[in-house]
């Protein structure tokens, strides 16, 4: 019994073939039915977290809207008539609402975050100046009213925020 090594490879050389091309295709079906699992997993969160997403802008479009300077000495009325206390009044109601919105920081990005803090560091010191002809808190509230601006920080933090939205359409 003489085996010829040839001939036996050439018995075994279809059938690795076969195997390395099985092995192969198999291996790609696995891999493109994963892709396909991680797809539609991550589209099905996506209808759970959209709306969350959507809530969020919403409430932080909002949260820009009572912060802003104009709109917040029409809302808190001072207690009396010194500035000081007014300012912090005023400061006081924005830290809380801005603390009562804290946790929508989770379903939006990191810059649109960022520029929420932005706008809020820069209210609270537009407060904290102060022109030195103003003394009293309804002299800040008629001063501040009269100024009318066009481009607040809340409104373009509002139009950033009207930006970020549209663009998960």
């Amino acid at each position: 019994m003489n085996i010829d090594f040839n001939m036996v490879l050439l018995a075994f050389a279809p059938a690795l073939v076969v195997a390395l091309i099985s092995f192969f295709s198999i291996k790609s079906m696995l891999q493109k039915e994963t892709l396909k699992q991680k797809f539609q997993l991550l589209k099905s969160n996506q209808k759970e977290v959209l709306p969350l997403k959507l809530q969020a802008y919403e409430r932080l479009t909002l949260l820009l809207d009572r912060v802003s300077l104009e709109k917040l000495v029409v809302r808190v009325q001072p207690i009396g008539d010194d500035i000081n206390d007014y300012k912090q009044l005023l400061i006081a109601n924005i830290n809380q609402e801005f603390e009562h919105n804290l946790t929508q920081q989770m379903y939006v990005s990191d810059e649109c975050w960022s520029t929420i803090l932005k706008t809020k560091q820069v209210v609270v010191s537009q407060i904290i100046k102060q022109d030195e002809d103003i003394d009293t808190a309804t002299k800040f509230r008629e001063i501040t009213l009269a100024k009318n601006e066009l481009d607040t920080p809340s409104s373009v933090a509002q139009s950033f925020i009207r930006n970020e939205v549209a663009e998960l359409f």
